[in-house]
């Protein structure tokens, strides 16, 4: 087969495709669990003109990882479950506690995955390519200790400095406080020039360096964008001085 009759096959097969991508959606962007909390609860709505088939679980930061190897200190109900076409269901999260080594002085973080399995087509489709979406969105624990700092302070107290990585300017970041601070992006400014670096999150008491494309420059001003417990996006501007 040549290269032009695999790519009318293959545009075939797209075309073919079911809208699987419209799927599941979680009414939240992240999962907020206070340890003071019996349980939390996830809201699941199906977007789908059909019966969906949903599986549910939470990992520890290992996306590969089998799902009967993984130890986390929560039950999740329904871990399988069935979605009538633009219902909704509701995802119980519980929180175990003892025998777990889970970190009282800070937040830990967890993945609640989501994953959309659709159904097996009734008659003969020729071309057809069925997909299961998993989505992935972050569960952050929260233990009763932590009352002196508010997350939005943590991520507006960020220590930001200037450090050189191979004779080129880098924001180093330092988070001083027991949160996970989720940054988006950082842009900074340098003349009538603006660069950006990819965001990354800061886990507690840790740092991390944004590096910026381009040619060497100096710094002079720059904004970050985090994202707070409601799934929002926030910009703190900086100068450096």
């Amino acid at each position: 087969m040549n290269i032009k009759s695999l790519l009318l096959l293959f545009c075939g097969l797209l075309l073919n495709i079911t809208s699987a991508l419209a799927g599941i959606v979680i009414n939240s962007t992240r999962v907020i669990y206070p340890e003071e909390k019996s349980e939390v609860t996830v809201r699941l709505e199906s977007q789908n003109d059909y019966s969906s088939l949903i599986q549910s679980w939470i990992d520890s930061g290992d996306k590969n990882q089998a799902i009967k190897n993984i130890k986390v200190p929560f039950i999740l109900l329904p871990p399988v479950t069935r979605i009538e076409p633009h219902q909704g269901q509701t995802l119980r999260i519980n929180y175990l506690g003892e025998g777990f080594d889970v970190p009282a002085d800070r937040e830990s973080v967890f993945w609640l995955n989501v994953l959309d399995i659709p159904p097996k087509p009734s008659g003969k489709m020729e071309n057809l390519l069925q997909m299961a979406i998993r989505t992935r969105i972050k569960l952050f624990f929260r233990p009763k200790s932590l009352q002196d700092i508010s997350p939005a302070e943590a991520a507006e107290k960020v220590i930001w400095r200037v450090v050189k990585d191979n004779k080129k300017a880098v924001l180093e970041a330092e988070n001083r406080s027991p949160f996970h601070v989720s940054i988006t992006s950082v842009e900074a400014k340098s003349g009538n020039k603006t660069f950006n670096a990819e965001g990354k999150m800061i886990a507690p008491f840790s740092r991390v360096t944004y590096a910026f494309k381009g040619n060497k420059f100096a710094l002079s001003k720059f904004k970050y964008i985090y994202i707070n417990d409601y799934g929002a996006s926030v910009t703190i501007e900086r100068e450096i001085y």
